[in-house]
């Protein structure tokens, strides 16, 4: 997993990584859901029942140090509970949602309406725009 992040005044935006599941974390015997290495992120191939499969939303956060302008990138990794074009859809219907909340102007930082935050690289919880 890689991101690169530019900025016209700030060499070094500062930038977190937050992971977000539409399921909550599981209790079986694959825990945890989300294991990040240095240069990976590994996560649960697994869904809870019944249900239409379980959405990971990955995003990016970048602040710069000049006006504190923070950005937001996603993407998203879909664990269908069936391989339907119905399942897909429904679960690309999910994922899209949860990714058009992120890019919206009033993200705050937050789990998406009907996500949980699994994981996060921020040493604090991110501060509410004013």
């Amino acid at each position: 997993f890689t991101t690169t992040v530019d900025d016209d005044c700030d060499d070094a935006p500062s930038t977190c990584i937050h992971i977000y599941s539409n399921e909550a974390e599981g209790d079986g015997p694959w825990d945890p859901d989300v294991a990040v290495g240095e240069t990976d992120i590994r996560l649960r191939a697994e869904r809870q029942w019944p249900g239409s499969g379980r959405v990971y939303l990955i995003v990016v956060e970048a602040t710069d140090a000049c006006g504190g302008l923070t950005t937001y990138a996603s993407t998203s990794v879909l664990v269908p509970a069936v391989t339907t074009l119905a399942s897909l859809t429904a679960l690309r219907e999910v994922a899209d949602g949860a990714a058009a909340e992120v890019a919206g102007k009033a993200y705050d930082g937050s789990a998406p309406e009907g996500f949980v935050r699994l994981w996060t690289s921020c040493e604090e919880e991110p501060e509410i725009p004013q």
